[in-house]
C-alpha cells in the first residue's frame, strides 16, 4: 500500500493498494520518536514487470517476501511533533547540525 500526502486540499494521506508482483528498487526513511514511541517513516520506489516505476509513502502493514535493509544509527535523537499548519508529524531539527 502506497500513500501520497495531499498538502492542498485534505491534508491527509491518500492510499492505493497494488495487487501485483513488484520489485523494491529503493527504500529509504527514518525511525524517529513521538510521544516516547518509535515512529518509522519509509518511502519506496517499486518496479513493475513492464519496467515502469511507482513510488510513495510505504504504509504500515505492507508486505514484502524479501528485502535487504541497511540501518545506520545517527548521533542524537530524531524527534517528531504534530505541525498544525501542515497536519503532519514533522521532525524537530536543531538549527545547527
Amino acid at each position: 500500500m502506497l500513500g501520497h500526502y495531499d498538502f492542498k486540499d485534505t491534508k491527509t494521506y491518500k492510499y492505493e493498494t497494488f495487487d501485483e508482483d513488484l520489485e523494491i528498487l529503493t527504500l529509504s526513511g527514518n525511525v524517529s520518536t513521538m510521544n516516547q514511541k518509535a515512529l518509522p517513516h519509509a518511502h519506496v520506489t517499486l518496479g513493475r514487470r513492464d519496467f515502469s516505476v511507482i513510488g510513495g509513502h510505504l504504509e504500515e502493514g505492507s508486505l514484502a517476501n524479501m528485502v535487504e535493509v541497511n540501518l545506520t544509527k545517527l548521533p542524537g535523537k530524531l524527534l517528531k511533533e504534530k505541525d498544525e499548519n501542515f497536519g503532519l508529524n514533522l521532525l524537530q531539527l536543531p538549527r545547527k547540525f
